[in-house]
C-alpha cells in the first residue's frame, strides 16, 4: 500500500498538491516534505504505538473466511482495534474499514454495534444508503460498474450453489448471512398439522 502512495505522490504530488516525499521515506513509513502528514503503513499487530493519527485505514484485517471462521482471530482482531488502532486516534479523526465481513461477529460488526458516527456503504445500494442511492445502484458508475455490470457479476455468484449467495452477501453487501438461511433454508421448513 505504501510503495503505490509513493508513487502517485512522486508522479502527481508537485503537480496537483504542491507536497513531495520528505526527509522519512522508508519501507514502512514516509513523512511529506511539507511537514503536513505521515503516512505509516503496517499489518496487524505489527504495532503503532505512539504515532497519533488523524486518519486510520484498515483494509482487510482478515485474509479470508477460514480466518474470520475462527473466533481466536476475531478476538485477536478486535483487540487490535481495542488496544492499540483506536487508542492512536487524534480528536475528530476518521476510520476508513475496507473489508469483506465474513462472520456476522467480526470487526466490521462490533465496530457497528459499539461504536457511534459509523456508516455503512455497500456496493449494492439498499434502503436508506448514506450516499443517497436508490435500492439496487451500483457503487461506482463512474467506473464502469453500473447496474448492467452489477445484474451481470451478481447473477454469476448466485448461480453458484456451493455458497455463492453467501459469499455475494460477504463481499459485497457486508453482511454474511443470506437470507433465508446460510444452511439450512427458511423454505425448506414445512408445518403439519398433527
Amino acid at each position: 500500500f505504501l510503495r503505490r502512495s509513493k508513487e502517485k505522490i512522486r508522479r502527481f504530488g508537485k503537480n496537483l498538491f504542491g507536497i513531495e516525499i520528505g526527509s522519512v521515506d522508508r519501507a514502512t513509513e514516509l513523512e511529506l516534505s511539507n511537514g503536513m502528514g505521515r503516512i505509516i503503513s503496517r499489518g496487524l499487530l505489527s504495532g503503532i504505538t505512539g504515532n497519533p493519527a488523524n486518519l486510520i485505514l484498515i483494509d482487510d484485517p482478515v485474509k479470508n473466511r477460514q480466518e474470520a471462521d475462527s473466533e481466536t482471530t476475531r478476538d485477536k482482531v478486535w483487540e487490535e482495534w481495542q488496544n492499540s488502532l483506536k487508542s492512536r486516534l487524534a480528536a475528530g479523526a476518521k476510520v476508513i474499514v475496507i473489508m469483506t465481513p465474513w462472520h456476522e461477529d467480526d470487526l466490521a460488526a462490533r465496530i457497528l454495534k459499539s461504536e457511534t458516527n459509523v456508516e455503512l456503504v455497500r456496493v449494492e445500494a439498499e434502503e436508506h444508503d448514506p450516499m443517497g442511492r436508490k435500492p439496487g445502484e451500483a457503487l461506482c458508475p463512474e467506473l464502469g460498474k453500473d447496474a448492467k455490470w452489477l445484474a451481470e457479476f451478481k447473477r454469476s455468484y448466485l448461480s453458484d450453489a456451493q455458497g455463492g449467495a453467501r459469499a455475494w452477501m460477504a463481499l459485497y453487501q457486508c453482511s454474511p448471512r443470506v437470507e433465508g438461511g446460510n444452511l439450512v433454508r427458511r423454505d425448506w421448513w414445512k408445518f403439519y398439522d398433527s
